[in-house]
């Protein structure tokens, strides 16, 4: 390729080597996006037919309780092999913490509701709940125990409108008889 005082031979050169190196590039690329697929492919199909889903089916409900907590923060699948003899849960059900109060104060929710996929969908209000104290103020950490408890975290809101008001923080199980 012969070059021009303006230099406009230089620049089409470097396009066809960058354009090479992109092919070049791709072409070392596609073997392992391929292996990658295919491998994901046998994994699939070489799982049991009893393997457990990793999600629960698809739960449409509120989760809002008769007392108005809001803001759902915490959330917590029941895990398989969850006992459920004298228990309100059951392995699939999905628990979630909310955060606010009826009044939407943050930090000062005492709820913890439970969801069932059971195709019933829950209007605001009527949220079926699994736990209910006073003064907790619930948080996100929430967890539920493969041998029967739900852990979950709690930080009462301040005594005082000043940030270095006391805050209490503490983290408690709830047996699944509750």
């Amino acid at each position: 390729m012969s070059q021009s005082g303006n230099g406009t031979g230089r620049r089409s050169d470097r396009a066809d080597r960058s354009g090479s190196d992109k092919r070049r590039r791709l072409a070392t690329l596609v073997p392992h996006i391929v292996c990658g697929v295919v491998g994901a492919l046998f994994l699939l199909a070489a799982a049991p037919a009893h393997a457990e889903q990793f999600l629960p089916d698809l739960i449409h409900s509120s989760t809002v309780p008769a007392n108005g907590d809001l803001n759902p923060y915490g959330v917590a699948f029941v895990p398989p092999g969850f006992p459920t003899n004298g228990s309100k849960l059951n392995p699939g059900d999905i628990l979630v913490s909310n955060f606010n109060n009826s009044s939407n104060l943050q930090g000062t929710g005492t709820t913890i509701v439970s969801l069932t996929s059971n195709g019933k969908v829950a209007p605001s209000g009527a949220a079926s709940v699994f736990f209910q104290g006073s003064g907790l103020g619930l948080t996100t950490a929430l967890g539920v125990l493969k041998r029967g408890f739900v852990v979950v975290a709690m930080s009462r809101p301040r005594t005082g409108p000043s940030p270095r008001s006391s805050r209490a923080r503490c983290c408690f199980s709830i047996d699944r008889a509750i």
